[in-house]
């Protein structure tokens, strides 16, 4: 681990206790480099939990819920994601949410963080002042939309999706299919909001209306279900 490595987990050590997960340290390897090691967690990446059908929509909304309070808890601690998307989302064997992947320290001016479809419009325009809590939550939007829908409502490499950005909004999820709850769809589509300021100010924001939907929408009663737990969430080096 080089001397910038060794700062940034300085830097995020603080959120370590916060969200579960701490690391270990060890000051040097055979070779005299210093690492970190972090707990193992059993778990697959929502990706491939979604393609298999091997969660349900209330799981994918508790699923959501602690990502978008993990996140919102970095946020409050000056730390973004930027590059959230279904493959460094991973759950475990209890049903909760670990994220990995953190852009830990400021991008550099004008860098692009992500994959083409999940990259907020602001980043892929070039705005300078794209870095908010609000770029992530276009992420969470694009993830939402894809466990709703089964695609990406921009897809493409990044020149592509940037056309269509300058387009017409993607079709709600309700639209596609009757069958998708309208208020899921109203979340979503809030989300991916092109204009920064139209989308929630949050993700605490959205976090409490999916937290809200989950509690009526589960069986047995409500707030009985899963997803009820704080938010777990993990680091690892880019």
């Amino acid at each position: 681990m080089d001397q910038k490595s060794c700062y940034e987990d300085e830097l995020i050590r603080p959120i370590y206790s916060k969200v579960v997960f701490e690391p270990t340290y060890s000051p040097r390897d055979e070779n005299g480099r210093t690492f970190a090691v972090q707990e193992y967690v059993e778990a697959s990446n929502l990706g491939s939990l979604h393609s298999s059908r091997r969660i349900s929509l209330l799981g994918n909304i508790s699923v959501l819920t602690e990502v978008a309070g993990a996140l919102h808890s970095s946020h409050m601690r000056g730390f973004l994601h930027l590059d959230l998307n279904l493959d460094n989302i991973l759950v475990d064997k209890a049903g909760h949410a670990h994220v990995l992947d953190f852009v830990v320290l400021d991008p550099r001016p004008g860098a692009i963080f992500g994959r083409g479809g999940y990259i907020a419009p602001e980043m892929i325009m070039g705005e300078n002042d794209f870095k908010g809590p609000r770029t992530d939550v276009w992420n969470l939007g694009v993830i939402m939309y894809q466990l709703l829908t089964g695609h990406l409502p921009f897809a493409g490499n990044i020149m592509e999706v940037r056309a269509s950005l300058t387009g017409e909004a993607p079709p709600s999820p309700t639209s596609l299919d009757p069958a998708i709850p309208a208020e899921l769809s109203r979340i979503c589509m809030t989300c991916l909001q092109k204009k920064k300021t139209d989308r929630y100010p949050t993700a605490k924001a959205m976090a409490d209306e999916l937290r809200a939907w989950h509690q009526e929408n589960t069986p047995l009663g409500r707030g009985q279900g899963q997803g009820t737990t704080g938010p777990t969430i993990g680091f690892t080096r880019r």
